[in-house]
């Protein structure tokens, strides 16, 4: 398979958005200055990446044919972009999946990040940013020591939602919506200058807030679809 790597001065470039349903999301926090990306294609896959005057496009493309299981297997072989975001980074950061998994780590931003899947997991390890908009579906959403400036708003359809926020519970104005009768939400409430917001129709919810970190774990529209054109 042939490795592919490519950087670009974080200075130039006001947004990252990154649309796959073939490659696996993974985006992890850098003390560089660049943006770096790494992936591998194949025969029957391939990314494709472009700078334009709106920012950095990420795709993947396959190979129009019929795939049954042993084929698909073969195509989401080693299907993961590996994304290096400069910790302090302003511009927007947008994540979106068909069925994969997404998943952040050590992300520290003055911008914003917006992550939807469709049916995949949604996974966020000690990520801070200016604005925290995740979107899921089906699949889980798992946030540990996430923190925001202003606000943090999780969504699901019927995933669970687990979110632990690095931060004081009055720091927020929190609202939370479930109709799962077996999963008690949280209290909404507070007058916080932060916002956090948690809704899931049919997924529990589980939020909790801290002071530090936490060790990591091992208007809504389910259309998920080019989630964030309204950003």
């Amino acid at each position: 398979m042939n490795l592919k790597h490519v950087e670009y001065d974080a200075d130039a470039v006001s947004s990252v958005r990154v649309d796959c349903t073939i490659f696996r999301i993974r985006v992890i926090g850098s003390d560089g200055g660049n943006l770096e990306l790494t992936w591998r294609d194949s025969a029957t896959r391939h990314l494709v990446v472009k700078q334009g005057p709106e920012g950095l496009r990420v795709t993947d493309r396959a190979a129009v044919t019929v795939y049954g299981p042993l084929s698909l297997i073969n195509l989401k072989q080693d299907a993961h972009v590996i994304i290096k975001i400069p910790n302090g980074y302003a511009g927007k950061l947008v994540l979106q999946s068909g069925g994969e998994k997404v998943h952040l780590t050590d992300v520290t931003m003055k911008g914003s990040i917006g992550v939807a899947s469709t049916t995949g997991e949604i996974l966020l390890e000690q990520v801070g940013a200016r604005v925290i908009d995740v979107r899921g579906n089906h699949g889980k959403v798992n946030c540990f020591g996430i923190e925001a400036t202003e606000l943090i708003d999780i969504s699901s359809q019927s995933g669970a939602i687990a979110c632990h926020v690095s931060g004081l519970e009055e720091d927020y104005t929190r609202y939370f919506h479930s109709e799962n009768r077996h999963a008690p939400v949280p209290d909404s409430g507070g007058n916080g200058a932060r916002k956090l917001r948690a809704t899931s129709p049919r997924g529990a919810i589980t939020v909790e807030f801290s002071q530090g970190g936490l060790a990591r774990a091992p208007h809504r529209t389910f259309d998920l679809r080019d989630a964030f054109r309204d950003w």
